[in-house]
């Protein structure tokens, strides 16, 4: 085959893997209307790379326009969210990991489901650098993923010689890392590991702020390892 009949053919099916996406949504009775009106407005406008990335990342994976005949409402409905998260994707890694997470959901059932739903509205909340620094805190550790992020520490006669757009540049960096610990921790993908009560001085390892003992390092949770094993 041709370099110029492959492409066609390739194009010509991502058109009917997108015109299959659009007729799964706008066949359910209740949600079909508003999202075959979504996947409409976003289709023909300027962000379609988006869709089509990731109906194209799907397609490697699974014979899409075979499977999703046969997808039951749960994974319809996963399908669905998925979609939509695609349309937002700004990353070609995005439409990846979207597609690992539905080829890995397409026999979803009803014992599943639910946990299922719920990687996917976590994955939601994260940037492409919180799922970047999960994954390397879960290959290899948080410490050494802390010194890669981390920007580092300055003197104070140091800091003072920057001028202001430098000063908010350090500080933005020093709460950036933290801020992606922070949304990780909340969404429960990771744990802290703290320092152990010293009997004989119950205040030494205590966090003033917290009230706890001080936080040494973190591990990723249960549930982190599952949304990362949905996702690759």
């Amino acid at each position: 085959m041709n370099p110029e009949s492959e492409l066609e053919l390739g194009e010509n099916r991502v058109d009917s893997l997108v015109s299959l996406a659009k007729g799964v949504v706008g066949a359910l009775p209740v949600a079909g209307p508003l999202f075959s009106e979504v996947i409409g407005a976003v289709i023909p406008n300027q962000r379609v790379d988006r869709i089509v990335g990731f109906l194209h990342e799907l397609d490697q994976r699974l014979r899409l326009l075979e499977s999703v005949v046969q997808l039951n409402k749960y994974s319809v409905d996963l399908f669905e969210d998925t979609l939509q998260q695609a349309s937002r994707a700004i990353t070609e890694d995005r439409n990846k990991l979207l597609a690992n997470y539905f080829s890995k959901s397409i026999n979803v059932d009803e014992n599943e489901y639910e946990t299922k739903k719920k990687i996917l509205q976590v994955l939601a909340e994260l940037t492409d650098v919180d799922i970047e620094i999960l994954g390397l805190i879960d290959r290899h550790g948080y410490q050494s993923t802390a010194r890669d992020y981390y920007p580092g520490h300055l003197t104070e006669g140091q800091y003072e010689k920057l001028n202001n757009d430098e000063k908010y540049q350090f500080k933005l960096g020093q709460v950036s890392f933290d801020t992606h610990i922070f949304t990780l921790e909340r969404n429960r993908l990771i744990e802290a590991e703290r320092e152990e009560r010293d009997e004989g001085n119950s205040q030494r390892h205590i966090d003033p702020k917290t009230g706890l003992p001080k936080i040494v390092s973190y591990r990723v949770s249960t549930f982190g390892e599952v949304l990362l094993y949905s996702i690759r």
